[in-house]
């Protein structure tokens, strides 16, 4: 089969967890002996991309080819996706002409919402993963304008009450709402990433059949960890350093923690000039490193020097790679009580799921830790199993074959 796969961002410009997601499935089903492809939105300067013919970008990336439509091309609303944009709907069809795809696995749908009005006009079959809330909320993480979470969009009512701005009108929502309604509708699978994102849509598609099926991680890469000489705790975070991840408030309660036996690491890279990485550089020093983002290749070894994972997420995640390529490297966990991985590590007791953004909760939490390690030793025998990306591949592979027969009769 040729398959495409559609995503709002991806390499060589952004390394987050849906587009490791992504590349791992893409590259999984060459190996079965599928022709894959990726298409994506391009929001950096053309140097990332090795060509750019007939309005595309085009790059390989690890051996997986990627076409991506230039962020200027889509307009001021792309990020939201109420208007449709017929000329990038157009210039996306002639790519989808030339490669006669036989199903599309949309991954992500922000600024790809005219690639999606183009396979559907094309009659292609396509699966969408919810890997984030972008389908029912503009704001992407259920968090209304004011701070407080959102128990759920209610057919765009609750956002016409809690986040209406200059760009988010009433009648700009009612649109967005009508699009991705029927964007969701039309997929011929819908696949949630987690039980978590599962109830969340369940409630706004109660006619929509969604199956959960949780990202595989590449166990191959991994070795269950051992105790160091080092008697010290390394509490540790690994991925994108921004405000919403909470990064800030996991250092300030390490600080006030002031344990002796403990040490911190994180290692990350900001792709948003917000100033946090400024912010956070006055807590460098002995106790705490900071360290830029690694290789791929490397990151079982960064996870090897972690005595637990810290996810101190401001938002709901919907599922964390990090949480999982953790639990695959043998590591307990501390996460923010909301979301997906709370309920993951309270459900196995292999961590525990500490107050969101509560900086006093964090660091009594680290104190426990440092004054009885044993409590550790403990969490890491829960660690539950972790699905292989192989697995994971091959049910996407059955949905693939499954939608692309159906479009035929």
């Amino acid at each position: 089969m040729r398959i495409l796969y559609v995503i709002h961002q991806f390499f060589p410009e952004f390394a987050s967890g849906t587009e490791r997601v992504t590349i791992n499935i893409a590259q999984t089903q060459q190996r079965n002996g599928h022709s894959v492809a990726v298409l994506t939105c391009s929001v950096r300067d053309a140097s990332f991309w090795s060509c750019e013919e007939d309005g595309l970008r085009h790059a390989v990336v690890e051996g997986v080819p990627v076409f991506a439509v230039p962020r200027e091309l889509l307009g001021g609303m792309a990020e939201f996706g109420s208007d449709v944009n017929e000329h990038v709907v157009s210039v996306i069809s002639r790519l989808l002409d030339r490669s006669s795809y036989d199903v599309a696995h949309v991954m992500h749908s922000m600024r790809m919402l005219e690639a999606i009005e183009a396979i559907r006009h094309r009659g292609i079959p396509y699966v969408m993963t919810l890997t984030d809330f972008f389908a029912i909320c503009y704001r992407i993480n259920l968090i209304r304008a004011d701070g407080r979470l959102c128990n759920g969009p209610a057919n765009g009512q609750a956002c016409r009450e809690n986040c209406i701005d200059i760009s988010a009108t009433p009648a700009r929502l009612d649109a967005r709402v009508h699009r991705l309604s029927a964007i969701v509708s039309s997929a011929a699978e819908v696949v949630a990433c987690s039980e978590f994102v599962a109830e969340r849509f369940q409630e706004e598609f109660p006619n929509v059949t969604l199956r959960v099926l949780e990202h595989g991680v590449e166990l191959q890469r991994y070795h269950r960890r051992t105790r160091r000489a080092d008697k010290s705790l390394v509490f540790g975070y690994i991925g994108t350093i921004s405000k919403a991840k909470g990064i800030h408030v996991l250092i300030k309660a390490f600080k006030n923690a002031a344990v002796e036996n403990a040490r911190m690491e994180i290692i990350g890279s900001s792709y948003s000039d917000d100033g946090l990485l400024a912010q956070l550089e006055k807590f460098r020093g002995p106790d705490i490193a900071l360290r830029a983002e690694v290789p791929y290749r490397d990151i079982p070894e960064a996870l090897a020097s972690f005595d637990v994972l810290c996810l101190p997420s401001l938002v709901p995640e919907t599922f964390s790679l990090a949480l999982h390529e953790g639990f695959a490297a043998g590591l307990p966990a501390l996460v923010s009580d909301i979301g997906w991985p709370a309920i993951v590590v309270e459900r196995a007791s292999c961590g525990k799921a500490v107050p969101v953004g509560d900086i006093n909760a964090w660091s009594k939490a680290i104190v426990e830790l440092c004054a009885d390690p044993s409590i550790l030793e403990y969490w890491q025998k829960q660690i539950p199993l972790q699905a292989r990306v192989e697995e994971e591949a091959f049910f996407y592979d059955q949905l693939y074959r499954r939608a692309a027969f159906a479009s035929r009769l």
